[in-house]
């Protein structure tokens, strides 16, 4: 793999699943399923915007949405495994809208040629 490319779909796909894995041995199935999908969806993220990684913005950024996400899953407590799947759809839109934010922040506040926030 080289580093301009995004690591391959499969290698994304076996971390989550591990994740899954791992936090269903130590916790509960739907913990696992809400871990998994919070990470499959920074994931996501950190795939599509595979340029932006080099940029200490968009991992600040990143940061504190893992920050928030991780305290929200550990404190949010899914009584049924059905209702944990209801939350793939809220797990959707809150990609797209990280993503979205991701986006605007890097149009508005474009960084100049010394790796500063400046205009090009």
């Amino acid at each position: 793999m080289h580093e301009s490319n995004p690591p391959p779909n499969w290698i994304v796909g076996t971390c989550v699943l591990l994740i899954f894995i791992l936090v269903a041995i130590v916790s509960s199935l739907e913990k696992a399923f809400a871990f998994s999908m919070t990470f499959g969806v920074f994931a996501a993220i950190i795939q599509t915007k595979w340029e932006s990684r080099m940029d200490w913005r968009f991992w600040s950024i990143l940061s504190v949405f893992a920050c928030a996400h991780l305290i929200a899953v550990y404190l949010i407590h899914f009584p049924r495994p059905q209702l944990a799947l209801a939350f793939v759809p809220v797990a959707m839109v809150d990609g797209f809208a990280m993503w979205g934010l991701i986006n605007w922040i890097e149009r508005r506040f474009p960084l100049a040629k010394n790796g500063r926030p400046g205009n090009r």
